[in-house]
């Protein structure tokens, strides 16, 4: 929901102190001064299925998607924000993906851009993300799932690439 201050965003952030044994929920907020009109089927920005990443740093990043001022609002941005407070405060990082035109219009399919990006942290300090980009799931239409890389911790990403073979599916996770 919006906030009381211009960017800011209240949401609900549910923790598990005991290996989700229990839980306690509590409310924080995420700062996203660029967040745009709503982009499909989401207000503004939302907090992405993917699991959080803990930096070495000790800061933690979250997966969102939604829409900025001036993208369209029939597709998908698919970003990162960023906790040094463990998860009290959250604010924009970086934008993992956005491209407004179908890279791949000979596949079929409804395109979404980049959509429930889920991101994971590898030993070797990369970071990639899992991308939907295929938004209803009418049969025969399903544009592949995509990746992208980061070597700088998620500061910058690559262009999406989709998956060889072709991965079909919804709600990626690494």
């Amino acid at each position: 929901s919006g906030s009381a201050k211009e960017g800011w965003y209240d949401v609900i952030f549910v923790r598990f102190a005991d290996d989700m044994l229990s839980w306690e929920s509590e409310a924080v907020q995420i700062y996203l001064p660029d967040a745009g009109p709503p982009s499909l089927d989401v207000k503004h920005p939302s907090l992405a299925k993917g699991k959080m990443v803990q930096l070495p740093s000790g800061d933690m990043l979250a997966p969102m998607y939604g829409g900025f001022k001036g993208d369209s609002q029939s597709i998908h941005r698919a970003i990162l924000v960023r906790s040094t407070d463990q998860g009290r405060t959250w604010k924009f990082y970086s934008s993992i993906a956005y491209d407004p035109v179908d890279p791949h219009p000979e596949i079929p399919g409804q395109y979404l851009s980049a959509c429930e990006p889920s991101i994971t942290l590898l030993p070797n300090g990369k970071m990639v993300a899992m991308l939907r980009t295929q938004y209803t799931q009418y049969p025969g239409e399903y544009k592949p799932m995509a990746v992208c890389w980061s070597d700088d911790l998620g500061i910058t990403w690559t262009k999406p690439v989709t998956t060889q073979p072709h991965l079909m599916n919804i709600s990626p996770t690494l």
